[in-house]
């Protein structure tokens, strides 16, 4: 699976960023493809405690661009974070 492979890649816990949070995304979706409840259940409290510790729907950017992707990033947190 080349989204699994690539989400894994980009997975590193140590580092508070949209990309990880939008790899943890992506693996809890698979997850749940997977029929693995625990495994989806870890991977979308990540997303969702990391995205609310960077509270990245109000971070500061440099561009219109990265705000977009800010933005983005949240509504799939936004659906999960109900589920959590």
């Amino acid at each position: 699976m080349p989204y699994y492979d690539e989400s894994t890649r980009l997975l590193d816990l140590r580092v508070n960023s949209i990309t990880t949070i939008q790899a943890c995304v992506l693996l809890g979706g698979i997850s749940t493809t997977e029929d693995n409840a625990i495994t989806e259940s870890v991977y979308y409290t990540v997303a969702c405690r990391m995205a609310t510790l960077l509270d990245i729907a109000r971070k500061p950017v440099q561009d219109p661009l990265e705000r977009e992707v800010n933005i983005r990033g949240m509504f799939p947190i936004r659906g999960v974070c109900s589920i959590c």
